[in-house]
């Protein structure tokens, strides 16, 4: 039983590899078998992050006189069920953990099998796949072929760590994130391409390619920009702020599309190139939400601030302090335009006219209140045959 680490790249490749070697071995009468056990993560001799996956390849030798005692099955509930093929006293097994004393490979299992050395009378628990070493021996023919198999395996372990393409290099997430921060705080947010006539054109001066020249140096000849990116210096201060920009993402109720796919990137500790775009503008989206949230509490506030002024029917006079048409619409008399006022108290005031038009500051607002009402939790005073004037 042997485990290699495979580069990404080269996985179909073994997936076909481990199918030619299994209809060989069943030919020859060898029990064969493979699994891919998890994924790692290496920094490799050219400085960049790889993929690999771990496979567990099974089918080697095996252990003679070793006997069959029982099987341990774990059960809903959690306790284990020894199916005993003996008459050897096995009640001590059943506060065991479920493990493969032979491979070790620590991994949830839901049942084992004990087995006993006729000789020594040492009882191991082995996991399902590694029961056949201590059941069915090769002869060394077979065993000869076996090891020309694992060779040819050795083989492909060791081009995987000398040929690859720059698309599988991955990148630490979260410090991809803290050099976006650090270069938006000084350059303006550039998109990565942009469209010239029917053309889609990268924008070499973009954002994502300012994080991949400062990140990896991929840009190393002495331009005047590599220069200047030369002198940002990542800080502590920015993990944290890329902790928090994180935990907003993965937290913030937003089923955009962009925002769906940023929680997919920054849930991962590795990412690739494809995705350093989406994180470069990871910082200016959580600008932009801050701004939103502030402008919201703000806009709450004035609309605590605001009260209803006068008496129905009473004539009023106030200094605009702010003015905005925020609706239009038709009627059978023509187009009525919804302007908002408010004074230097923060009240706001509602006039529906058939003019339309931009009041600045500096004009004083005369008319009559029609009505006190309430929209969104903002009390509106609305006023009626209103004149503006000079002030």
């Amino acid at each position: 039983m042997n485990t290699y680490k495979i580069h990404e790249m080269y996985i179909d490749k073994l997936d076909k590899k481990m199918l030619t070697i299994k209809n060989k071995c069943e030919k020859y009468g060898i029990d064969f078998s493979y699994e891919k056990l998890n994924e790692v993560f290496e920094r490799l001799e050219d400085g960049y992050i790889h993929r690999f996956i771990e496979v567990l390849v099974n089918g080697r030798v095996h252990h003679e006189n070793w006997e069959f005692l029982a099987k341990l099955e774990r059960m809903p509930n959690d306790e284990l069920y020894i199916k005993n093929h003996s008459d050897e006293d096995l009640n001590e097994f059943k506060n065991v953990n479920i493990i493969c004393e032979h491979c070790n490979i620590n991994r949830f299992r839901n049942n084992s099998f004990l087995m006993r050395n006729t000789e020594t009378m040492e009882i191991k628990q082995l996991g399902k796949s590694c029961v056949k070493e201590y059941t069915d021996g090769l002869n060394a023919d077979n065993i000869a072929r076996y090891i020309s198999y694992m060779e040819e395996l050795e083989e492909l372990e060791k081009l995987s760590r000398s040929s690859f393409s720059s698309t599988t290099y991955w990148y630490k997430t979260k410090e991809i994130l803290a050099v976006a921060i650090a270069i938006t705080n000084i350059f303006p947010y550039v998109k990565t391409s942009r469209l010239e006539g029917y053309h889609t054109i990268e924008n070499e001066d973009s954002t994502k390619n300012y994080v991949l020249d400062l990140y990896c140096h991929i840009n190393s000849k002495s331009t005047l920009r590599f220069k200047e990116l030369k002198k940002i210096k990542i800080h502590d201060s920015l993990q944290t702020e890329a902790n928090e920009i994180i935990d907003w993402a993965l937290s913030v109720d937003d089923d955009s599309s962009f925002i769906t796919n940023l929680k997919n990137v920054l849930n991962n500790e590795y990412c690739l190139i494809h995705d350093v775009g989406i994180i470069a503008y990871a910082p200016i989206a959580y600008k932009n939400y801050e701004e939103r949230k502030r402008q919201e509490e703000l806009l709450k506030l004035n609309k605590k601030k605001s009260q209803h002024v006068g008496e129905l029917k009473e004539k009023l006079s106030f200094s605009i302090k702010s003015h905005e048409m925020v609706a239009s619409y038709e009627t059978q008399w023509g187009w009525t335009y919804v302007h908002k006022f408010t004074d230097n108290n923060d009240n706001v005031f509602i006039w529906k006219t058939g003019t339309s038009g931009q009041y600045d500051e500096d004009l004083i607002l005369n008319g009559t209140v029609k009505e006190h009402s309430e929209y969104n939790d903002e009390k509106q005073t609305i006023l009626t045959r209103c004149k503006i004037m000079k002030v």
